[in-house]
């Protein structure tokens, strides 16, 4: 899944984040657009933009937010 737990976490620490934020301190790649696809298609993340402006954000959904605690709590296990 390369990258994709990296963007997951760094949504948990971003809240909204933009997308370009998460291309320039997480995935620089050119394929950063069908990671968030796939995040979508799972129900894992949601991306919107305001009428007024032409920023797309980021956001993670009650699915996700549920997907990272489990992250969380892995990492806290390989931690101890």
């Amino acid at each position: 899944m390369d990258n994709t737990l990296s963007i997951l976490m760094f949504l948990k620490e971003n809240r909204p984040a933009i997308k370009t934020e998460i291309y320039n301190k997480v995935s620089g790649s050119a394929s950063l657009q069908s990671k968030l696809d796939k995040l979508q298609d799972m129900g894992l993340i949601q991306m919107y933009s305001s009428d007024t402006n032409v920023k797309i954000y980021v956001v993670l959904t009650d699915k996700g937010e549920r997907v990272v605690r489990l992250i969380d709590g892995m990492i806290g296990e390989i931690e101890d």
